[in-house]
């Protein structure tokens, strides 16, 4: 739960990420990062909620473990986050952001 500060952003991230999936669900859905992106010519970063319903923790990993990289790769998960870790643990998540530049 929330602090009931942060309810009404809640509330419009939730509105704003149901209106794009109706959007862009029927095309989504038929697709799968696994056989479509396999390799990285940049550095990649993966910041994964570990209580993310909707990209599993372990589906995530398990695409990253498959992906290819011209350079490093790096899967950091983020313990007390689901889906925004940006909102979710917004310290840490910026410290990690600007750890990669």
């Amino acid at each position: 739960q929330s602090p009931p500060e942060y309810q009404s952003t809640w509330d419009l991230l939730y509105k704003d990420c149901k209106s794009t999936c109706d959007v862009i669900w029927p095309e989504l859905i038929q697709r799968s990062l696994f056989d479509e992106v396999q390799r990285f010519e940049i550095p990649i970063t993966l910041i994964q909620g570990d209580h993310d319903f909707c990209t599993p923790s372990l589906t995530a990993l398990e695409w990253f473990n498959q992906l290819s990289s011209r350079s490093t790769k790096e899967f950091i998960r983020f313990n007390n986050s689901v889906h925004w870790s940006q909102l979710e643990e917004n310290e840490r998540f910026s410290d990690v952001v600007l750890e990669c530049f």
